[in-house]
């Protein structure tokens, strides 16, 4: 009789996993950023020529997520701000790579964390150094970013901040001109640019960077349509997969701990100190 149960529950459970996969089509469409998010979204080059292919680690492990379960990806990197609203709208299925607010909150149904990255600012090393000694600093000091971005973990209101750069690259000429006295970004991803234009920022010459007292790590997340019928499903799916990528991952496979150096870990220790 034991027997009997134990055919019927796996029969019932096998049954209703088909059923939820049944609900998520074999292909979907995502986004990312066009301005590139380096190690984790960006154009692959060839002779440092752009392709059309998207490469790089989160590329990679959605295509792995989705692929164990025999479902394909469309990737396409468009501007931010409209991937956000495509994304919002169903046109696309879901987003990578996206820190939390309440507008995305109230907008996607969002996974777990994919991935934390280190809260930085940088300036000129040719100019004086801005005062920034506290997070309050930020709001008297020009502040640039980049459009579409979340600072919320810098406490600057978004009003506060010249984001209209389409790039962390046209953000960072933006500072090198001297048309801002910071620009706000993340430790890995500056230093990942190294990926997709030859400059690793973390280490340039012609930049300094420091983390900000009272600022945490960011999370990161992908971010699903809530106007997609299967949405629910398909959260479900990632968040159980990212959770067994995690459990059977080692600090050596995170791409963030390989984007940038040794050097600059031990100067963000030193700064954090």
């Amino acid at each position: 009789m034991r027997s009997v149960w134990l055919y019927l529950f796996l029969g019932v459970s096998m049954a209703t996993a088909t059923s939820v996969m049944a609900d998520v089509p074999r292909q979907i469409q995502i986004c990312g950023m066009e301005g590139e998010w380096p190690p984790y979204a960006y154009f692959k080059r060839e002779n440092g020529k752009i392709t059309g292919e998207v490469v790089g680690s989160s590329i990679s492990t959605i295509k792995k997520i989705l692929g164990k379960h025999h479902i394909s990806a469309t990737i396409t990197l468009i501007p931010w701000r409209r991937c956000l609203a495509e994304v919002a709208s169903g046109r696309y299925a879901m987003l990578l790579d996206a820190s939390v607010n309440a507008e995305r909150e109230r907008s996607y149904l969002i996974s777990r964390t994919f991935y934390t990255l280190h809260d930085v600012y940088f300036y000129s090393a040719n100019r004086p150094a801005p005062k920034i000694e506290t997070v309050a600093d930020l709001r008297i000091v020009k502040i640039c970013g980049e459009a579409g971005f979340n600072y919320l973990n810098f406490d600057v209101p978004q009003n506060e901040i010249d984001a209209e750069s389409s790039s962390f690259k046209n953000a960072m000429d933006k500072l090198k001109a001297g048309r801002c006295d910071a620009v706000l970004g993340r430790l890995e991803i500056a230093a990942g640019h190294r990926y997709v234009n030859g400059i690793d920022y973390t280490q340039s010459t012609e930049f300094e960077w420091r983390t900000l007292p009272g600022t945490s790590e960011s999370t990161f997340h992908i971010m699903i349509s809530r106007n997609v019928p299967f949405a629910s499903e398909l959260l479900d799916l990632i968040n159980r997969e990212l959770a067994d990528l995690i459990r059977n991952s080692t600090r050596s496979e995170n791409y963030a701990f390989k984007a940038i150096t040794q050097k600059s870990y031990s100067k963000l220790s030193i700064n954090k100190q």
